[in-house]
């Protein structure tokens, strides 16, 4: 989703002076049903253009999700270690199923 400014009709074919995309919509969700209000976000593994972000439910549990994040990233992924996922869609996808194609992996 984008916001267009008006056309600037000065320039040839009338482009939009900028876009913007709006903030708080959230495409896809990827969490664990154990995270609540005492949920944790540490990092590590910190580079100059790169870290590995983990949440955990509080701070004396192991994180059940890791997310290694590089600047410029177009895909996010969660690596899950024994929680319940919780992947939820608002943006044209509101139902996200599971499939399995060897025992004790899932895609979603």
């Amino acid at each position: 989703m984008r916001v267009y400014d008006p056309a600037n009709t000065a320039i040839p074919g009338s482009p939009s002076l900028y876009y913007i995309n709006p903030i708080g919509i959230q495409s896809i969700t990827l969490s664990v049903v154990e995270l609540g209000s005492s949920t944790v976000l540490t990092s590590d593994t910190l580079q100059a253009f790169s870290a590995n972000i983990k949440l955990q439910p509080q701070a004396e549990f192991a994180p059940p999700i890791n997310f290694p994040m590089v600047q410029g990233i177009g895909f996010v992924t969660g690596f899950y270690r024994n929680p319940q996922p919780a992947i939820q869609g608002s943006v044209f996808n509101d139902v996200v199923a599971a499939g399995s194609l060897q025992p004790g992996i899932f895609k979603y």
